[in-house]
């Protein structure tokens, strides 16, 4: 897979949702995808 295609799949919701999730130091961070655009939570 290549970045045009990546990109394209980014674009076309195929990655939308939840994707790391990570707890480290008493500390909770994570992000997902949502309609292609990465956002913190």
């Amino acid at each position: 897979m290549g970045l045009k295609d990546l990109l394209s799949n980014l674009a076309n919701g195929d990655y939308d949702g939840e994707r790391i999730d990570n707890e480290e130091s008493g500390v909770s961070w994570g992000f997902y995808i949502d309609r292609g655009t990465p956002v913190l939570s």
